[in-house]
């Protein structure tokens, strides 16, 4: 009898687990920003910002969901391998939710390279904003 149906999802799940905690934990410091934002006494960045935090958050949720999902599949898999121990059709099944679960997380990390970018840009643009405030607050000579 062969076992393998039953463990080679859920030795992905590990994996995903940690993609879930990095991303949940770097969505809560988007909460940290948007702090940050709003204090600012510049009505145009607290815009500006406001809406790539926004845009931001989106993809993250959207990459939590999917990863979640990849959860979901997973562990469906490997239920649904270890019923191949007692009805040997059942293989087939496990394989498909582990390959839709390996899409899910393809997704995900998809959407999490848009976000990075996206988290990069924002930087760009606080970096220039306060160098366009330095150079504005600084005497002509």
């Amino acid at each position: 009898m062969d076992t393998s149906f039953s463990i080679q999802p859920l030795v992905l799940l590990p994996g995903v687990a940690l993609l879930v905690m990095s991303t949940s934990t770097r969505m809560g410091q988007l909460h940290d920003e948007v702090l940050r934002v709003s204090g600012s006494p510049f009505p145009e960045e607290r815009q500006i910002a406001g809406r790539m935090v926004l845009l931001r958050g989106r993809y993250f949720r959207n990459a939590l969901r999917l990863l979640y999902l990849a959860i979901v599949l997973l562990s469906a898999a490997g239920f649904a391998g270890g019923l191949a121990i007692i009805w040997p059709q059942t293989p087939l099944y496990s394989i498909m939710l582990t390959c839709s679960a390996i899409v899910a997380v393809i997704a995900a990390a998809v959407l999490l390279i848009i976000e990075s970018t996206r988290s990069l840009r924002a930087l760009e643009a606080h970096i220039a904003e306060v160098a366009r405030r330095d150079d504005a607050a600084s005497p002509a000579p």
